[in-house]
Order: C-alpha cells, then sequence, then structure tokens
C-alpha cells in the first residue's frame, strides 16, 4: 500500500474538496499503477510531485494541490 501526502491540504478544504473526494483520489492512486501525473477529483487537481522509498521500503506519494473552476 502506498502512502500518500498533499502538500497544501488546507487550500484542499477551502476549495471545498469532501472527504468523499478525498477517498475517491487515494482509491485511484492506490488502485492505478501509473500514478504520476494529474489526478482531476471534485474541484480541483492534484499534481504528483514526487516519490520517496524509506529505508523500510515505505512508499510514499507526493501531490500538490491546485483549485479548478
Amino acid at each position: 500500500m502506498k502512502r500518500v501526502v498533499i502538500y497544501n491540504l488546507k487550500e484542499c478544504f477551502e476549495s471545498g474538496i469532501t472527504f468523499k473526494d478525498l477517498a475517491e483520489f487515494e482509491k485511484i492512486v492506490q488502485d492505478d499503477k501509473k500514478f504520476m501525473g494529474e489526478i482531476i477529483v471534485g474541484f480541483g487537481v492534484f499534481t504528483f510531485s514526487q516519490a520517496k522509498i524509506d529505508k523500510n521500503g515505505k512508499f510514499t506519494l507526493y501531490y500538490d494541490f491546485k483549485t479548478v473552476f
């Protein structure tokens, strides 16, 4: 299972993103082998920023959020 970090989570919620939208986003990331790029959910776009693997082998994906109207 991949861990997902959203850099500007506060902006996400201010834009109207709901927990349901975030769950949909996480499901896409967990299920998709091609998780790099942009994922449109609700009122915004999550853009892949970077990936890291820690010393224990835990895979973390970092995304930026941008509001789209």
